[in-house]
């Protein structure tokens, strides 16, 4: 496996970012996503030894596994003032081992920094 990517992006404030993930092992064959299920999040810190106990500042955003394939929706209306838009937000896309599978794994698959601005329409 060769993730996780690394990829930033630029997000309109109340526009829905969506994107497929189509992991593949260092062969290229695809990573098979039978045992997994997918999650993703968005904050505005990451958690790690320095701030183990970082919350996300939005609800979980929308991931699903699909024909072997991950499909993500960021959406960002929760973000209603101004001065969110300037946050410098995070973001991950992670599969985990369903319930009951063995041995438990998670994967990160993309990870970065999502940067919302206005946008020109009313």
């Amino acid at each position: 496996m060769s993730f996780p990517v690394i990829h930033n992006f630029d997000h309109y404030y109340k526009d829905t970012l969506e994107f497929l993930l189509v992991p593949r092992n260092r062969d290229g064959s695809l990573f098979d996503l039978t045992d997994f299920e997918a999650t993703a999040n968005i904050a505005s810190d990451r958690r790690g030894p320095d701030n183990p106990t970082a919350a996300p500042d939005l609800t979980p955003q929308k991931a699903e596994i699909r024909n072997g394939k991950v499909a993500v929706a960021f959406d960002t209306i929760n973000l209603d003032q101004p001065e969110d838009w300037t946050t410098p937000w995070v973001y991950d896309v992670q599969i985990k081992t369903k319930v009951g599978v063995s041995p438990p794994r998670t994967h990160t698959l993309i990870t970065g920094n999502l940067s919302v601005m206005g946008d020109v329409s009313p």
